[in-house]
């Protein structure tokens, strides 16, 4: 019941507490900064992967890909619906969303800007992750350009003006504008606090490339294959335009995909790094002779 005394500036607690607790948590604290470097590091390897420029032109294609299924979806939505407008707000919503005007009234602070600083890894937490930072922001870029473009399309179907002040104070408009962007351009700051932690270890950053985008492109496909699931309950017609939707998409990627485009592309002449027209990479052969690859890249649907 006595109040603790100063010394120094600092309090003066019994040595039984310091051993019992205070100990333990400084020694914690300075675990701590080993952990998050190496988890850095691990991301940093990433980040190394991810700068060269064919990769930036695969995630715009990436991008563009998940903006088509908005379309897809719109589109057979609005058959069943008696909807046409958001199929033309998705049309015109590319270009819109290069307008000055447009940048300016639908910031990325609207749809999770902070998810877009360093695309999927998370929050810099040092000096390491600042130049991760540096180094992926054409990564942001994209990201933003697609997600100002659904942006655009959705509230111009709920008959929002794009003007910052009117879409701020329309709670519903900013939900439905987020709610669509993280369905088809992924917010990836909107996910489960389990995988937040395991983004952020070491084991996560070091042996997991992108939990984040596995996690979000799943939750795409699971939105749309639950609709073969009898037990998921959905308007008939919600349901009809999902299988539609899916049927589509799998289609378009079938037709679009070469005979050897899984294993046996040829190489592309002047790249670096040996990368074939697969998108993979080769990394070395081993003592039998066989070839061994890193495939770098997934579009979405293929």
């Amino acid at each position: 019941g006595q109040p603790v005394g100063q010394l120094g500036g600092r309090r003066q607690i019994p040595v039984e507490l310091y051993d019992d607790y205070i100990r333990h948590v400084e020694a914690g604290a300075e675990v701590f900064p080993l952990a998050s470097m190496t988890a850095a590091l691990g991301r940093f390897f990433k980040t190394n992967l991810l700068v060269h420029p064919g990769t930036a032109v695969t995630n715009f294609l990436s991008g563009g890909i998940q903006f088509a299924t908005k379309i897809v979806d719109d589109f057979w939505n609005g058959a069943l619906h008696g909807r046409i407008r958001p199929v033309l707000y998705d049309l015109i919503a590319p270009l819109d969303a290069l307008r000055p005007s447009t940048i300016a009234n639908i910031p990325p602070e609207m749809f999770g800007h902070e998810s877009n600083v360093r695309t999927q890894f998370g929050p810099p937490t040092n000096i390491v992750d600042r130049l991760n930072s540096l180094q992926l922001w054409h990564y942001g870029a994209i990201e933003n350009y697609w997600k100002r473009a659904i942006a655009s399309a959705e509230l111009r179907t709920q008959g929002v003006p794009i003007d910052r002040e009117t879409i701020l104070a329309n709670d519903a408009a900013l939900s439905t504008l987020n709610t669509a962007v993280d369905n088809w351009a992924f917010n990836y700051r909107n996910i489960p606090r389990g995988l937040q932690r395991f983004r952020a270890s070491a084991v996560g950053a070091l042996l997991v490339p992108f939990p984040t985008y596995a996690y979000k492109l799943l939750r795409m496909y699971s939105h749309y294959g639950g609709a073969l699931n009898p037990v998921v309950k959905l308007d008939p017609r919600d349901r009809l335009g999902r299988l539609l939707t899916l049927g589509t998409l799998l289609a378009l990627a079938y037709l679009g995909l070469s005979d050897d485009d899984e294993k046996t592309g040829p190489f592309v002449e002047g790249m670096p790094y040996r990368v074939d027209k697969t998108s993979r990479i080769k990394v070395g052969t081993t003592g039998e002779g066989k070839e061994q690859y890193l495939r770098i890249i997934k579009y979405p649907w293929a």
